[in-house]
């Protein structure tokens, strides 16, 4: 298990890869309509790109497709799992032999309305007893999300349903503008994400 995090993304222009993109990734990013989301969605490729090379020796990307929950997954290859994320600053990537969830979250203002909505009661004590509101309900959240993508559910899950103080397979990992979370089986044995130039 290894995640691979990208956060320069001031600095990428999805049209200085663009011919380094699967034709499915092309169509991809020229469905966004900003430049932004055309950065995240190519960025999030490349990253992807450079973690199968680097983690499973794999000179392309495998064909993908989606399960039944819509969570992407490698067509052909029965034991060689990924999941990506991006937020405002960066983007992640973890991949491994066994299934895998991560997320990345920017800390930012947040309402208290969408406490109540997403939040369980032990998680809103924490986010009202911190000293800094703002990332502890960045760090929770990235918790729910790595962990409903575990299973590919994401939030249809329910994301008050999940009390990320109860769960043992989830590890964060902080820094000074986001949290990037990982879940997964052998979450405990995973090092620092390598942080990677694209």
């Amino acid at each position: 298990m290894q995640v691979y995090l990208f956060d320069k993304l001031e600095k990428f222009n999805y049209e200085n890869v663009f011919e380094l993109l699967s034709a499915d990734r092309q169509k991809k990013v020229m469905n966004f309509k900003s430049d932004e989301s055309r950065n995240l969605s190519a960025a999030a490729y490349m990253l992807l790109k450079y973690a199968v090379r680097d983690f499973a020796w794999l000179d392309a990307v495998p064909e993908m497709s989606l399960n039944g929950h819509g969570k992407p997954y490698f067509k052909d290859i029965g034991n060689l799992y990924f999941n990506l994320s991006h937020c405002k600053y960066g983007v992640v990537c973890g991949i491994s032999d066994k299934e895998i969830g991560v997320d990345i979250q920017d800390v930012r203002k947040f309402s208290d309305g969408t406490v109540k909505k997403v939040m369980c009661p032990a998680e809103k004590a924490i986010i009202e007893k911190s000293d800094a509101p703002e990332r502890a309900f960045a760090k929770i959240w990235s918790m729910k999300e790595s962990y409903v993508k575990l299973s590919g559910e994401g939030i249809s899950f329910g994301l008050q349903n999940v009390d990320t103080t109860q769960i043992k397979n989830i590890r964060t990992f902080e820094y000074e503008r986001y949290f990037v979370s990982v879940a997964g089986n052998g979450v405990d044995l995973i090092n620092e994400p390598k942080i990677i130039e694209l």
